[in-house]
C-alpha cells in the first residue's frame, strides 16, 4: 500500500475543505523588496489555525518539544502568525483570512 500515489486532486479537495472549515490558514510569500522577484517563486505556507492540533496530532509534550526545538520552532512560528493576524483583523487589517464571529 505503501507505494501508492495520492491523487493530486484529493489533496487539493482535502486542502480546500481544511480552508472552508478554518482548520487551516494560508500564509502568503513575504518579501521585504516591494519589486523583488523572490515572492513569486515562493509557495503559500500552510498553518494550522491553531498550532495546538499539531500538538494534539503530535502526541507532543512540553518535555518533548524541548527536545525537539525544530518543530517547536515551527509550532511557535504558526502560533505567532495566529495571533499577528488576530491582532491585525482587530484594528481592520488587510488581507486578513479569519473566521467573521
Amino acid at each position: 500500500m505503501d507505494d501508492e500515489d495520492i491523487d493530486g486532486n484529493t489533496v487539493a479537495a482535502y486542502l480546500d475543505i481544511f480552508k472552508r472549515l478554518f482548520i487551516t490558514d494560508n500564509q502568503p510569500p513575504f518579501s521585504s523588496g516591494i519589486r523583488s522577484s523572490v515572492r513569486v517563486k515562493q509557495a503559500e505556507k500552510r498553518h494550522f489555525a491553531d498550532p495546538s492540533l499539531a500538538c494534539a496530532l503530535l502526541k507532543a509534550t512540553p518535555a518533548s518539544l524541548l527536545g525537539d526545538l525544530e518543530t517547536l520552532g515551527f509550532l511557535f512560528e504558526a502560533l505567532c502568525e495566529r495571533d499577528l493576524r488576530i491582532h491585525a483583523a482587530s484594528f481592520g487589517g488587510a488581507s486578513i483570512s479569519l473566521p467573521r464571529l
